[in-house]
């Protein structure tokens, strides 16, 4: 199964409901391919460490405490579609 799923971030940017995660793992059962991100209100350029900030949370919130974050950088030439975190305009 392919699934996306789309965490909402509080204002300290910390993921709201982590158990979706949980939910979606045992969805898929191990197989298949699951996108995560998140949704920032603002412009992607204004808001770049809030992004990187958010991204982080996200890749944190994927693996176990143990296991380094290997998520793609990004920088502000890179389309946010390329990053964890998208930006709404």
């Amino acid at each position: 199964p392919q699934l996306l799923v789309l965490l909402k971030l509080d204002e300290d940017l910390h993921v709201k409901y982590p158990r979706l995660l949980t939910f979606a793992s045992q969805l898929k059962a191990g197989k298949g391919l699951t996108i995560v991100g998140s949704v920032i209100q603002g412009s992607f350029l204004e808001s770049y460490g809030e992004a990187q900030a958010a991204e982080q949370t996200l890749c944190a919130a994927l693996r176990p405490p143990t296991w380094p974050c290997s998520c793609p950088r990004t920088s502000p030439s890179t389309p946010a579609t390329t990053s964890a975190t998208w930006r709404a305009t």
